[in-house]
């Protein structure tokens, strides 16, 4: 999962009190225009210990715009720790990140040439 769209879902994580932490506004490149996002420290510093601890794995690259992008994924060792979590953890975080049936996902669009609802969109943005 892309760096931005992961703090945006501790961001929503914190709206719906799932975290306890605290945020405050930050920019971000994203294609050629900078975009301002309601960003947690304490969110990305306890990404970077589960990094150090090896329970996920970060990929640097960069996109079409020779943009640096940083990714995670879960690591083996990080799936096999969740195995472990409590059901209760584990049915809070399916229904934070699952989307009601039938209803479309929030979704992020860029300002176009033509303009277009952006809430008018599937799940990979397209309209």
């Amino acid at each position: 999962m892309p760096q931005i769209p992961l703090m945006v879902l501790i961001y929503e994580g914190i709206v719906q009190q799932l975290f306890h932490y605290d945020y405050s506004p930050s920019s971000e490149i994203v294609g050629h225009q900078r975009i301002y996002f309601n960003y947690s420290q304490e969110g990305k510093n306890d990404i970077d210990t589960l990094r150090t601890r090896g329970f996920i794995f970060v990929l640097r690259c960069v996109d079409a715009n020779h943009i640096p992008v940083v990714a995670y994924q879960a690591s083996p060792e990080g799936r096999k720790a969740l195995e472990h979590l409590p059901k209760a953890h584990q049915q809070k975080v399916d229904k934070f990140i699952s989307a009601p049936r039938h209803t479309r996902l929030t979704c992020f669009s860029l300002p176009r040439a033509s303009t277009s609802d952006p809430a008018c969109c599937d799940s990979q943005g397209n309209e």
